[in-house]
């Protein structure tokens, strides 16, 4: 029930497993726009996002990828951190409290 409130809600798509899920947009000039992705506390630091991730991008295969950090979400400066440093994403710019990060996918 929940996916199909996303998707008739908001148009976002959703990949989940037992640790977390993503909820992401698909555009037409072949780029995606992660809008959540979660992964329960006792799981994370373990991949499980990199995970979800990869069955993402082996899902949609886009040619860039866009998320972005909430600078009001508790946590933002490490999920930061890890998101540059560990998954490859790059900063794009600062919209309001909101940092946008892209990755391009080869």
């Amino acid at each position: 029930m929940w996916k199909k409130y996303q998707l008739e809600k908001y148009g976002r798509k959703v990949i989940e497993d037992e640790f977390g899920f993503i909820t992401y947009i698909r555009h037409n000039d072949d780029s995606l726009y992660i809008n959540i992705l979660f992964v329960e506390k006792e799981s994370r630091n373990k991949g499980k996002g990199k995970e979800l991730e990869r069955r993402l991008i082996e899902k949609e295969k886009p040619s860039l990828i866009f998320c972005d950090i909430d600078m009001e979400s508790v946590g933002w400066e490490l999920a930061l951190i890890q998101i540059v440093t560990q998954a490859g994403y790059k900063y794009d710019s600062t919209i309001g409290k909101r940092i946008i990060l892209y990755k391009e996918i080869k």
